[in-house]
């Protein structure tokens, strides 16, 4: 049975029908001048909550006498459940033609029962609605039409059973056939010129997106595909291409809403700049982005009423937050938030202007009817010209800093010029001073040494002699390195220097560490601060460096308590600064040998701390990584992963005249430190271990040494003359 334009046949007379204008009901009036005729005044409605009414219980007291007429120009319930019969007479005048078309101009009604009169003074049925297959209107309109042949002088009574799960409205019509057919040619044409410039506004967009590669260009290109999927939908196109059936609940209206939604946010985020200028409300985008999603995903679960009514819910509160985006944006003075405010201004409009149509407060006529079409088309064409002058802004911007960058490069090269100049001054005045600056250095308590780039000695004073007895004569052409102390392993002072010197041959900037020293001759080491500085001697360049006598503090032998709290990050020359730190105070107590020792046993559980604990690096891995010369490459790589990187080494002291406690905490997971505590020195030289000796160390030098039950904790005790801390 055809539904869309299916013919009806109207053989109304007056003998024939004898209930043509039953109940005292107001009849329209057809007639040759009638171009179209509003049903809603004329109609007679009925609530059957229950959705059981049958066309004969309703044609039949009581029901028929419960009908009460409508007063609205369009009859409209909302989102209900109930099922709603609607009763219209006509009559026809002797002029009146025979061709006519009832028109149900809401697309998405579900279910549609057309009761009318035939030949034979009976009613035939027709069905019709959204959940039917599109094929079975026969002639392609988008909307609900019924072809009627009415008899000059005829009346009739006809009856219309709405149901459904979208909101239920009958914005009924009868049309002339030929006036019908006229603005069915109008539509297509506006609906043409509609769409038309939607895609226009797409190839276009999505050239400047190819273009320029802003992805505020590939938003707005999401975004008015979903708008135009939106109104394909509301004008009854969308069903016409779409399979019915493709989804449980046979609508595609949620799936558009929710995407207009999705992608308004995110083009708003992305044309606003919202991260930059309003961050808190670009945070609440996001959170809003996600609702529309999650109802679309819950609306395979609930039932359709509910989904479109909580999805016109969140449209509401995403538009709102919008707009108070773009105002909050406005009035940053942020240029482009000016489109924007005007294109949402005109599809607000638009949106206004149609539901006043809707109901009933505006007259239906070219601009009501077409109000949203054409507030969103002017919205389209503003945000594309917004988005065009966005990126001029963005261009004049990129062109303001480049010549800024230019300036301070400019700017830069005459203060490196002049710099340079006055550096040949000063290397000059140095070249004609340089007998007494000769005298000076020599007559030094410090160490003043000359390298080369490779770190081997070129020059240095006679304050080597008074230090470490030996001659300038047997150090010069010596390789720095040989002059320091070796603790043995990995991570000894030697290796800790040797970054140092590295860092400094590429940076060329001063650097200053400490660095413990031994003699040729004399084995007991040193500790010297070291102070090296890149020099330009007449176009050859020379690295000077000074080692000083580590002076005793002045306010030491007033010490009575020290108790302090140090937090480091994995870096293992921070691990070298915080032992000389924490270990400063003990020469108040020991003599200087003891406390380098307690020094670097502190180093060395440090450094286990953040190896072992928060980098979790393992035996093997560690062995690994030395054996193929790429330790410090390894523990970079592990200080550089989001799993470690944020991790912390805390080191907390007290010293009194009683003694010292430390303890070192890291954030790992700990280890089997009992295991590790029961081996001895010569098992690991019989294994020929190349590292592991940091708590034996430890335990070599202070008297107590103990871990918390997880193993991340150890707390190291030393007793100054008996003492107890």
């Amino acid at each position: 049975m055809k539904l869309a334009f299916a013919l009806i046949i109207f053989v109304l007379a007056t003998a024939s029908v004898p209930a043509a204008v039953a109940h005292d009901d107001v009849a329209m009036t057809l007639g040759a001048e009638v171009v179209s005729v509003p049903v809603g005044p004329y109609a007679y409605c009925l609530e059957d909550p229950s959705g059981a009414l049958s066309f004969e219980r309703v044609t039949a007291p009581p029901a028929a006498k419960s009908f009460i007429r409508n007063e609205r120009s369009v009859p409209a319930w909302g989102f209900t459940r109930s099922a709603f019969w609607l009763r219209f007479s006509f009559v026809a005048d002797a002029n009146a033609p025979r061709d006519w078309v009832l028109e149900l101009s809401y697309p998405l009604m579900d279910f549609i029962e057309l009761y009318v009169p035939d030949e034979r003074g009976s009613y035939r049925r027709i069905d019709a609605g959204y959940r039917y297959p599109f094929s079975q209107r026969g002639n392609g309109h988008p909307l609900f039409v019924f072809s009627l042949s009415v008899k000059p002088g005829a009346r009739g009574t006809a009856y219309l059973r709405l149901a459904g799960g979208d909101r239920i409205e009958a914005p009924l019509t009868l049309w002339r056939a030929d006036a019908f057919h006229d603005k069915t040619i109008n539509e297509q044409y506006v609906l043409g010129m509609y769409y038309g410039l939607m895609l226009v506004i797409v190839i276009f967009n999505l050239i400047m997106f190819i273009s320029v590669r802003d992805r505020a260009y590939l938003r707005y290109v999401f975004f008015i595909v979903a708008i135009g999927f939106y109104q394909l939908t509301q004008d009854g196109l969308a069903y016409k291409f779409l399979p019915a059936g493709i989804t449980p609940f046979n609508h595609y209206i949620i799936a558009s809403i929710a995407a207009i939604e999705v992608f308004a946010i995110l083009f708003t985020q992305s044309y606003l700049n919202t991260a930059t200028m309003v961050p808190r409300l670009h945070r609440a985008l996001f959170v809003v982005l996600m609702v529309p999603v999650c109802i679309f995903a819950a609306s395979f679960v609930l039932d359709y009423t509910t989904s479109i009514q909580l999805i016109v819910i969140t449209t509401l509160i995403s538009i709102g937050l919008a707009l108070f985006v773009g105002v909050r944006v406005l009035l940053a003075n942020y240029r482009p938030a000016r489109f924007f405010m005007a294109a949402w201004g005109f599809t607000l409009t638009g949106a206004a202007i149609s539901s006043l149509k809707n109901l009933g407060v505006l007259p239906a006529n070219f601009f009501t009817i077409y109000s949203l079409h054409i507030g969103t088309a002017i919205e389209l064409i503003i945000l594309t010209i917004g988005l065009g002058d966005r990126i001029t802004i963005l261009r004049r911007e990129k062109d303001a800093a480049q010549a800024e960058k230019l300036d301070a490069q400019r700017i830069m090269v005459e203060s490196l010029m002049q710099s340079h100049r006055e550096l040949e001054d000063a290397f000059r005045e140095l070249a004609r001073t340089e007998e007494r600056y000769r005298r000076l250095v020599e007559d030094s308590s410090d160490i003043i040494f000359t390298l080369d780039n490779a770190g081997t000695v070129l020059s240095i004073n006679r304050a080597i002699e008074r230090h470490f007895s030996v001659s300038p004569d047997m150090v010069i052409g010596m390789h720095f390195q040989t002059l320091l102390f070796r603790g043995g392993g990995p991570t000894d002072s030697n290796r800790f220097v040797i970054e140092k010197l590295e860092q400094f041959l590429r940076d060329r900037e001063t650097a200053q560490f400490k660095a413990e020293f031994r003699s040729p001759i004399v084995s007991e080491p040193k500790e010297m601060l070291v102070q090296l500085e890149s020099l330009d001697f007449s176009g050859r360049e020379e690295i000077r460096g000074t080692a000083s006598p580590i002076t005793e503090d002045t306010l030491l032998s007033a010490l009575v308590e020290d108790r302090q709290t140090y937090r480091i990050g994995n870096y293992l020359l921070a691990a070298e600064d915080v032992s000389h730190r924490i270990t400063r105070n003990l020469r108040r107590y020991e003599d200087q040998h003891t406390t380098t020792m307690l020094r670097v046993a502190l180093r060395e559980m440090i450094i286990n701390a953040i190896e072992h604990g928060n980098l979790g690096i393992s035996y093997d891995e560690k062995t690994r990584a030395i054996t193929e010369g790429a330790y410090f490459e390894f523990v970079s790589a592990r200080q550089a992963d989001p799993r470690f990187r944020d991790r912390t080494v805390t080191i907390e002291y007290h010293i009194t005249s009683d003694g010292c406690r430390y303890t070192v905490t890291d954030e790992g997971d700990g280890f089997d430190h009992r295991a590790r505590m029961s081996v001895s020195v010569a098992e690991l030289n019989s294994r020929r271990e190349i590292h592991g000796r940091g708590i034996l160390m430890a335990t070599s030098f202070f008297d107590a040494i103990s871990y918390n039950e997880t193993g991340n904790a150890v707390t190291l005790v030393k007793r100054f003359r008996g003492g107890r801390p």
